[in-house]
């Protein structure tokens, strides 16, 4: 968990300073035929004789390519081979945008050389005050490489603070607070409610919502994502805990802006046969029920008032006979 915080933080301050403001002259050495800067004799001399018509010469160009950018860029290709921590890369457009620069401009990196530019860094960390901003994402960079646990303990001068919560539980809970005097909620955190799929304790599952009435069984899933990200395993798993429990109906509950525009509830319908398809009979269904964030209140009490009425609507939805 204290490594996985530091990859959401190290995101964050990635997104902050990928400005890629930190530029240096580098000294590029070429042997070519294409002479563009300053001869180097004793180069030339080693490598071109006899002479062939290539000239041995130097460069000094402007580049973003440093020991920064590379450390920068050893994170992201170290996060990225950590199957439960790379997703944080793809979190959002402007997370991806940026790695995308960062990629594009450190083309010159090599694992090989990780050791030395973590070294370099530490030997030379930033000091000057226009890169200031550059430090903290510095030290981070180097405590995810070198896996320091010890570098945001409770006695450490680089302290970090903040509020780290599951939110796709949280969301969960409080779907409860709304329908959970008319559906069961298992809680896989706590062991509370288990069931199986199979005899003889096969199969563990931990459905999110159970109704109560056994004469028209449902079950639910509370989803903290986006309408769209609900798919493929996601449906798999709730036709199987409809399978299991002989419902007919089945819900994903997820939140969504209301200036998103999304429709609030769309129906999907099981479907049978292989050549022929049609849809089954009796209808098995899938309801994907939105709860509107009204993110547009105009203050505190308005967005109470419009999440009450949101709440209403879908205990209505949901505990409807």
């Amino acid at each position: 968990p204290q490594l996985r915080n530091k990859k959401r933080s190290y995101v964050r301050g990635r997104n902050q300073h990928t400005s890629l403001g930190r530029t240096e002259y580098k000294v590029h050495h070429h042997n070519d035929t294409n002479i563009k800067g300053t001869i180097d004799f004793k180069r030339h001399l080693k490598k071109n004789t006899p002479f062939l018509g290539k000239v041995a010469y130097n460069t000094r160009e402007f580049s973003h390519e440093n020991h920064m950018i590379h450390l920068i860029r050893y994170t992201i290709e170290f996060i990225k081979r950590r199957r439960d921590l790379r997703k944080v890369l793809y979190m959002n457009d402007t997370t991806k945008e940026n790695i995308r620069v960062i990629e594009e401009n450190s083309l010159q990196f090599d694992f090989e050389h990780m050791s030395k530019i973590i070294h370099q860094n530490i030997r030379k960390p930033i000091r000057h005050g226009y890169f200031f901003e550059y430090q903290a994402l510095q030290r981070l960079c180097i405590a995810i490489l070198r896996i320091q646990s010890s570098h945001f303990r409770k006695h450490s001068n680089n302290e970090v603070y903040g509020i780290l919560f599951d939110g796709a539980w949280l969301f969960e809970e409080y779907v409860n607070t709304i329908i959970g005097d008319q559906f069961l909620h298992p809680q896989n955190t706590k062991g509370l409610g288990r069931h199986y799929l199979f005899n003889a304790g096969n199969g563990l599952i931990y459905p999110d919502f159970i109704s109560r009435d056994e004469m028209q069984p449902r079950v639910a899933n509370a989803k903290y994502k986006p309408n769209r990200n609900i798919h493929g395993r996601d449906y798999l798993q709730l036709v199987a805990y409809m399978h299991r429990f002989e419902a007919t109906e089945g819900y994903f509950i997820y939140p969504f802006q209301e200036t998103l525009n999304n429709n609030q509830d769309k129906t999907l319908f099981l479907l049978s046969g292989v050549e022929k398809v049609s849809i089954r009979e009796p209808r098995i269904n899938i309801i994907k029920s939105g709860i509107r964030i009204p993110s547009q209140a105009l203050d505190f009490k308005n967005f109470e008032e419009s999440m009450k009425e949101e709440e209403m609507k879908l205990r209505n939805r949901m505990t409807a006979m």
